[in-house]
This record gives C-alpha cells, sequence and structure tokens, in this order.
C-alpha cells in the first residue's frame, strides 16, 4: 500500500464516536468511511474495498460478533482486519470476538493514540501477509518491520523460518538451547498446538487464535500463571495456515494487557463506596467455594448482615452521613474476618454477605457475635434512634455442607430468613437458621 493511504471503515451507532475517530484516523494519514450500522457496513462492503474495519461491539442492528461472523464469509482475517470496539472487560467475551476471526480489540474508554498504534499495527501486518503469499523473499523482507514474532512452522511443528529470533519472555515458547545446538525448536506444547491446527480438515486458508499463560520459568507456557504477579506471562499466538503444509504463527506477548484485563476485571467487581467486593463478585466466589466445599465434604457459612434503622439514619442525617456509616461497616467487617480465605461484600444497600469456608454454625456464630458487638463499639451516632443511639446491625447465619442435590441458593435462602428472623426478635443480635422453629 505504499504511496496509497489506507481505507479505513467506522461502524459505530455514536454520531459522537464517528467524528471522533474520523477526526483522529485521518490526522494519522489514512481515509475513513464512517458508518453507523452493521448493515450499511456490510452493503459497502459489497461495493468498496477497505484495509480495515473498527466494529463496534454494540449495535441497534445485530451485534458486532454477528456482523464479523458475515464479514468473514467473504473476507478472511489476513485480508481484511476487523478491530473490535468493546466496553466489556470480560476476558470470556474478548476471547469469544478473537475465536470469531477479530485480529484485535480495544476497551472503552478509548486511547487514542494507542488505539491507532495498534490499528497501524494491523494494517502492517495485512500488508506482511500479502506479500507472503506473492513472494517468499518479499515476505521476509516485509516481516522484520511487524513487532510481533512471526514464524513458518511445519506441520509437525519444526520451524521453518522467523523474521527475527526470540528474545525476553518469548524464549520460554521455545525449548531452552542446549549447548553445541544452533537452531531453534518450539517447546512441545505449543508445537503440539500447530500439529493439531495443521491436523485440522478443510483447515487450508483458515486461522485461530491461542492464549497461552504461564510462569516466566522457560517451557512452562501451558500452565496457567504463577502466583507471583511479577512473574505472569500471557502469549497470543494466531495460527494461519499458508498452501498445503505449512503454517504461519504470529507471536505477541500480551502480558501487559492480560494484567491490565485482570485489573478491569477486578473492578468490575468492587464496590464504588465501600471499594469491598461487591454483589456480582459475591456470585462468583459463592460459586466456587461452593464447589470447593463439595469436593472437600467441608461445611460452608453465609453469614447476611443489614443495618438496623437504616432509612431512619438516612433521614436524620443525610445520605452523606449514610455514605460514611457504609464505609465504616464494611472496613469493620472486613478486620473482624480474621482468615485469609473468609470474604466480605456489599450484598446490596445496607446489606452485606460474609462466607466463611471450612466453617460450621458453630463457628458461624462466633464470627457473628464478635461482628454485632464491633460494629456497636464502633458507636457511630444513630440520631433517628433513642437519644444516644448508636448505629448496630443485625445478622443471619446458615451453614450447610454442599451436596450435589443441594444448591447454594438454598443456603443464601437460609441466611436471609435467619437474618429476617433477627430482625423481627428486635434487630442488634444474631439469629442463627438452626434454632428457628418454624423452618
Amino acid at each position: 500500500m505504499s504511496g496509497i493511504e489506507p481505507r479505513v471503515l467506522v461502524v459505530d451507532d455514536s454520531e459522537e464516536v464517528r467524528v471522533l475517530f474520523t477526526r483522529q484516523i485521518r490526522r494519522n494519514h489514512m481515509e475513513v468511511t464512517a458508518v453507523g450500522s452493521g448493515q450499511e457496513c456490510l452493503e459497502l462492503l459489497k461495493r468498496e474495498v477497505f484495509d480495515l474495519i473498527m466494529l463496534d461491539i454494540v449495535m441497534p442492528d445485530q451485534t458486532g460478533i454477528e456482523i464479523l461472523q458475515q464479514i468473514r464469509k467473504n473476507h478472511p482475517s489476513e485480508e481484511l482486519p476487523v478491530m473490535m470496539v468493546s466496553g466489556y472487560a470480560d476476558a470470556d467475551f474478548i476471547l469469544e470476538a478473537l475465536e470469531k476471526g477479530a485480529n484485535d480489540y480495544v476497551l472503552k474508554p478509548l486511547d487514542l493514540p494507542v488505539m491507532i498504534q495498534r490499528m497501524k499495527i494491523q494494517l502492517r501486518f495485512q500488508t506482511a501477509m500479502r506479500l507472503l503469499q506473492e513472494t517468499e523473499a518479499r515476505a521476509n523482507e516485509t516481516l522484520m518491520a511487524v513487532p510481533d514474532l512471526v514464524l513458518r512452522v511445519g506441520p509437525e511443528g519444526e520451524l521453518i523460518e522467523f523474521n527475527r529470533p526470540p528474545e525476553g519472555l518469548l524464549l520460554q515458547l521455545f525449548d531452552p538451547l542446549r549447548e553445541g545446538r544452533d537452531t531453534l525448536s518450539l517447546n512441545p506444547h505449543v508445537k503440539g498446538l500447530v500439529r493439531e491446527f495443521a491436523a485440522l480438515e478443510g483447515h487450508d486458508g483458515k486461522n485461530q487464535v491461542v492464549r497461552l499463560k504461564g510462569s516466566a520459568a522457560p517451557g512452562e507456557a501451558e500452565d496457567l500463571g504463577s502466583a507471583r504477579a511479577g512473574e505472569f506471562t500471557c502469549f497470543e499466538l494466531r495460527l494461519t495456515s499458508v498452501g498445503k503444509d505449512n503454517t504461519v504463527c504470529v507471536i505477541r506477548d500480551v502480558s501487559a494487557m492480560e494484567r491490565r484485563e485482570r485489573e478491569l476485571l477486578q473492578l468490575a467487581g468492587t464496590d464504588a463506596l465501600t471499594k469491598i467486593s461487591n454483589r456480582r463478585r459475591f456470585s462468583e466466589v459463592l460459586r466456587s467455594e461452593w464447589r470447593r466445599q463439595l469436593r472437600s465434604g467441608t461445611s460452608l457459612v453465609l453469614i447476611i448482615v443489614d443495618i438496623d434503622a437504616f432509612k431512619e439514619l438516612n433521614d436524620h442525617s443525610g445520605h452523606l452521613e449514610g455514605d460514611k456509616c457504609l464505609i465504616a461497616v464494611a472496613s469493620a467487617l472486613e478486620s473482624l474476618c480474621l482468615r485469609p480465605g473468609d470474604f466480605v461484600c456489599r450484598y446490596g444497600g445496607e446489606e452485606f454477605a460474609i462466607l466463611l469456608p471450612d466453617t460450621d454454625e458453630s463457628g458461624g456464630n462466633i464470627v457473628a457475635e464478635r461482628m454485632r458487638k464491633g460494629i456497636e463499639n464502633l458507636a457511630i451516632p444513630h440520631p433517628g434512634r433513642e437519644e444516644g443511639g448508636v448505629v448496630t446491625i443485625s445478622l443471619g447465619v446458615a451453614a450447610m455442607v454442599p451436596a450435589d442435590a443441594l444448591s447454594s441458593e438454598e443456603l443464601v435462602r437460609r441466611a436471609d430468613a435467619a437474618l429476617y428472623a433477627a430482625k423481627a426478635t428486635g434487630k442488634n443480635r444474631v439469629s442463627l437458621f438452626s434454632s428457628m422453629k418454624h423452618l
């Protein structure tokens, strides 16, 4: 495409985003056409040729992934790169888009300079793949400009050529060099992935994206991560068949991107006010702990906490004081959980939930009573109650040994019923589900 400005198609239902993208892309010497729907995009592709598509993942007529699948029927990823624009940071959602043929993605809110650089990378990659099909010599020369590690691999995973020797963390995808050995070889796990791809029926002209996570030790890319964040690595492998017997493998170190995605997922599970986990994170942890306790055959305790007369506190002191109360209670509840495995979250409104793994109801009662006294001892003023009144909490405690015939929802139901009993019998107390005669 030397001497010719690349043509970019922007597909987004937001006029503001289309205007922003158009201005920024033109500043970087690229032609741009912007449309507001997936159908307009598909119709335009029947008449015109583009070098790159920026596709919003949430569209009014179809989802971005549905539009992407229709694009891929006539335009393979090596011919027409598609970058998804997404506000979703969920790793499974992003992987689905990549598996359906997306070349890359950018997350909202957008970092425009980074987005432009990633667009340029996709355009360079597209140019390299075109040249590879024309002449092998020109392809090798062009691929030297691609920032990723690009390999041509045989059907048994043997290396034929590569654009540059691997270095840094990328070395862990290769067998360690032995004394007297002057050739590189992919490690057994990566070689196996290439062999499986090459053996796929009708794989010619197809591509596949694989993410490998592991520690920083060479040869351990198949392991799912190191416990130490500083050693965590993640690689993206894009496998593309070339001809009958060869596979082009584009390898990118996406460790920083993976860490950022994890941070975003962590933020999605955090309550904005109290900075502890939220209801969404609670659901994830409950499912995980239920499965773990099911395997171990030990008891799991759930405590649901409610701040007594919280509405009256807001009515008398205002919502700012109410927020301060929620923050103080959340912090105290976390500090009163003494084991690393205990989990505290804001369950909703003025309610909190505490999960205690490997704990029976007696142990749960001890923790709940410690929490009740701890919050009362904070002596947070409550003008809505009697003179000199302070903020108190009511707690419902339930314990279950998970079994195949039971569900975690039953544990929540029992703890909620126990909380209701505590509120109905005077507040500022702990109620055990097992002590409720009517259930």
